[in-house]
């Protein structure tokens, strides 16, 4: 048996140094890897990474693959084979043993003649002992695997959570995110269910916000008092806690499932204070041990880390929306046209856009609309809007031709280092005639008291900010009972529809003869295509109609339809 390293080496030395023994290692297809001194002597040349089979005669290469396959199914195979040797071609008989190992293929050829039958006895059970060791050796290499596996996969497992959590932070993810950190959790400790709870600004209550299990839905917004269960224990002392039986510990409230044997409950920490729990359950006793809480920990943080994202854009979302608020007109100018507008903030109301509209009216009795857009989201864009804003209000005080208008914004809107569409149309209710020019938006809309419908779309330059160039004003006819429609790209845009198709439709819903024109902004709200649950973008939509003769000339008070905000409150 070969008890040390140092018995290794003898061996090594004895195989280097025989001369009647010859010696090699192969690879499992039957490269030389290494050859001892008297091999390489005998061939006289370059052996490896050679086939082996290059030292086998021609004839004999049938009974050394034979030799080979046997090999596979024995301890030793053997066979007598004649060998090349030296560079002059001669060849010699030897007896060729072979032994398959996890590494490969150990080749001994000894002299046929059988002098060395018993050295080579010796040799072999001397081998069995190196093969016992390597065998050995190879446990050891495997548990090492075992344990490189298991790390790589603890860090594949870390990459995954964090990976849920940059999209559970992305506009649409939160929801999806928190569920798929719950699912992560339940697969981490080998739980059932799992449910996140939060706590209420009077830190009174836990809610449930999130649930992953087949009672989710009965659950889901279930309330619990804070002096009450394992989790309201856990949120007041800030400690995780493992239940090992439900049924006889005195801590366990009606939240858990009646199917859960055993808990396991972390807190969840936003900028060091406690804000809510994550509870998970399993079907077994005792399934929760201490390395669990260390696991759950590591997504709770993460859970935290969203939770804290969600609070820091809700606050931005109220900066923002206050902005907004302060920027929107909530009442629109009374004059000679009636004027309706509609604000319709982003289904999720995620974040507050850049889209805006205003009306402005003029001593001659002539109206100034305009709708824009500013590239970008939240409390940025709604400051730029109101820069924008004040600027083009001023300016169109002082200069009232909407292509000189937009040649006298564009240096303003460069030098904040952004991008705004805007149209500008100046109406003249006597004249019956509108002048427009377009930086960049969508073409408004003309429809006639017969409900036909037309894109204006000449006076085309591109967004402010993008730099100088020419900006055109175009003229159009406006009829007593004839109505302007200008909006936002919310309403039309998506991703899966071409712009010019979306026109079209636009134009159709426009033209539909049951919609009187004070419903039109509305109407076209309602029938729009939109994602489940609301808009992809924030809409802004003004509706300008200049009233036919017979109609009543009093000055009316106009609409602004703001009640649309509710998602932003």
């Amino acid at each position: 048996m070969i008890r040390n390293l140092g018995d290794l080496q003898a061996l090594e030395t004895f195989f280097e140094r025989s001369e009647a023994l010859w010696a090699a290692v192969l690879t499992p297809d039957g490269l030389v890897l290494t050859a001892s001194a008297g091999l390489r002597a005998a061939i006289d040349g370059p052996l490896e990474r050679r086939p082996f089979s290059a030292l086998v005669s021609a004839p004999q290469h049938p009974a050394f693959d034979a030799l080979m396959a046997r090999s596979a199914t024995q301890e030793w195979a053997s066979a007598t084979l004649a060998l090349r040797v030296g560079s002059t071609g001669a060849v010699a008989d030897r007896v060729v043993h072979v032994r398959r190992n996890d590494a490969g293929l150990l080749v001994i050829a000894e002299p046929a003649d059988r002098q060395h039958e018993q050295r080579l006895v010796q040799l072999i059970e001397i081998n069995d002992a190196l093969v016992a060791t390597q065998r050995e050796l190879s446990a050891r290499q495997r548990e090492l695997e075992v344990a490189r596996d298991q790390a790589e996969r603890a860090v594949r497992r870390l990459q995954t959570l964090e990976q849920i959590t940059i999209a559970a932070m992305e506009d649409d993810g939160p929801d999806a995110g928190m569920l798929a950190l719950l699912e992560q959790a339940c697969e981490l400790v080998g739980g059932q269910r799992g449910s996140l709870l939060l706590l209420d600004p009077d830190r009174r209550f836990l809610t449930m916000v999130h649930r992953l299990g087949s009672d989710a839905d009965e659950l889901v917004g279930w309330q619990q008092p804070v002096d009450d269960g394992v989790a309201g224990a856990c949120a007041r002392n800030g400690s995780a806690i493992i239940v090992d039986d439900v049924a006889t510990d005195p801590r366990v409230s009606s939240l858990r499932s009646p199917a859960d044997a055993s808990l396991v409950v972390v807190p969840l920490r936003v900028r060091g204070a406690v804000v809510g729990v994550l509870h998970v359950g399993a079907d077994r006793r005792a399934a929760f041990e201490d390395e669990h809480v260390v696991l759950l920990a590591a997504i709770g943080d993460r859970a935290a880390a969203v939770i804290g994202h969600m609070q820091n854009a809700h606050r931005e979302r109220r900066i923002a929306e206050t902005f907004q608020r302060s920027l929107l007109p909530a009442t629109l100018p009374a004059g000679a046209l009636d004027l309706v507008s509609h604000y319709q903030p982003q289904a999720d109301g995620s974040t507050v856009g850049g889209d805006w509209y205003d009306a402005i009216t003029f001593p001659d009795g002539r109206v100034g609309l305009c709708i824009g857009d500013v590239a970008g989201k939240g409390v940025s864009a709604a400051i730029i809007m109101g820069q924008v804003r004040s600027a083009m209000h001023a300016m169109a005080l002082d200069n009232r031709d909407p292509g000189e208008l937009l040649q006298r914004l564009d240096p303003f809107v460069l030098g904040l280092r952004t991008m705004v569409t805007l149209l500008y149309v100046l109406a003249d209710p006597v004249a019956e005639t509108i002048a427009y020019a377009n930086a960049g938006h969508l073409p408004p809309l003309r429809r006639d008291r017969t409900g036909h419908v037309e894109l204006l779309e000449e006076a085309l330059s591109p967004p402010l900010g993008v730099g100088p160039c020419a900006r055109d004003a175009a003229s159009a006819h406006l009829p007593r009972g004839a109505q302007l429609i200008l909006y936002t790209d919310g309403l039309i845009e998506r991703r899966s529809e071409d712009l010019r198709d979306s026109l079209h439709s636009l134009v159709a819903r426009c033209a539909d003869p049951r919609v009187p024109p004070a419903a039109m902004g509305q109407h076209l709200l309602d029938t729009a295509t939109r994602k489940p649950g609301g808009f992809d973008d924030d809409v802004a939509i003004l509706t300008a109609r200049l009233p036919l003769t017979d109609e009543d000339p009093t000055p009316r008070r106009r609409r602004t339809a703001l009640g649309q905000r509710s998602l932003l409150r």
